[in-house]
């Protein structure tokens, strides 16, 4: 039996989950900053005797939408102990002692990219899946020198944080609002989630109008200066199949590569591969994997987990 103990997040554990996670603490103080996330009911650790954080789970709900969102991630100096396992049912037991009707709700899980040990420990606990998302990755060379030209009648407006906010919150949830996996979160959710990230410069982001409308969108982000990201690119439904979302994640390479970056990455579904590597030759790099409870997630006296998409 492992010596490691579960517990519940202490504030003071954020530095190390930083370290665990291989993440940098101001990311990662962002993130769990996050209005729909409270850690110290939301998370649970695995401690050594000597007090060192070898892993953690965790559940964010989303009230409006009846679902939630989980996380699992354990050392690979530890793993195959069992620790994952415990994580999650302690992660679950919480989650119902807090919101007894959780055992109905879908709980959807991120997995990390290409964990597939993790993967497997979930698959047994009778989840299914549902989506295979995918980091993307292109190298920037001398292909991306000259920028792509707008459809006719749309042109380039800069982005007033204080002025141009809600109407960007707004034309991005317009143009997500069939996806799969859509977020139902409020103004001030998405300002937290796109605004108070460490990266944010209003200068990556490109908005694209036609008259009044904002046609088009691509949020972009300088990461830790050397890989740069493209978050989020959305089309009115108005200017679809006009060539505005190749032209904005052309023009978004333009600018990473004018900027001195190399490598810049992307994250899409499979959908948003083919549309990302057929425009700009973006390839793939790694999975990761997104999956749902059965409808039996958190069942009292038991600790149903996930399985990951086709390994």
């Amino acid at each position: 039996m492992s010596d490691v103990a579960i517990r519940t997040y202490q504030p003071d554990d954020l530095p190390a989950l930083a370290v665990l996670l291989d993440e940098p603490l101001d990311r990662l103080r962002w993130r769990w900053a996050a209005p729909d996330f409270q850690p110290e009911t939301d998370c649970w650790v695995a401690v050594t005797p000597v007090n060192r954080i070898v892993g953690v789970c965790f559940f964010t709900l989303k009230e409006r939408e009846s679902r939630g969102w989980g996380s699992l991630w354990v050392h690979p100096d530890y793993q195959g102990q069992g620790i994952g396992m415990r994580l999650l049912a302690a992660a679950e037991a919480g989650l119902l002692v807090r919101r007894p009707d959780a055992a109905e709700l879908p709980i959807l899980f991120h997995l990390g990219e290409n964990d597939f040990r993790a993967a497997n420990l979930l698959l047994k606990r009778g989840y299914e899946p549902v989506r295979q998302p995918f980091s993307m990755r292109i190298e920037l060379n001398e292909r991306h020198d000259s920028p792509m030209e707008l459809p006719a009648g749309v042109v380039l407006r800069d982005f007033d944080a204080e002025c141009d906010w809600r109407a960007v919150y707004a034309a991005d949830r317009a143009a997500f609002a069939a996806n799969w996996g859509f977020d139902l979160i409020t103004p001030e959710e998405w300002r937290h989630e796109h605004m108070a990230r460490p990266d944010f410069e209003a200068r990556l982001w490109l908005l694209a109008y036609a008259g009044e409308t904002l046609a088009g969108l691509c949020l972009n982000y300088p990461g830790d200066g050397i890989v740069g990201h493209l978050d989020t690119m959305g089309v009115h439904a108005d200017w679809r199949r006009r060539g505005l979302g190749a032209a904005l994640v052309r023009l978004s390479l333009h600018e990473f590569r004018r900027r001195g970056f190399m490598p810049l990455f992307a994250w899409a579904w499979t959908r948003g591969i083919r549309q990302l590597s057929g425009c700009t030759g973006v390839w793939v790099c790694a999975w990761s994997g997104a999956a749902r409870s059965t409808g039996k997630c958190c069942r009292k006296g038991s600790c149903p987990g996930i399985c990951p998409p086709n390994l």
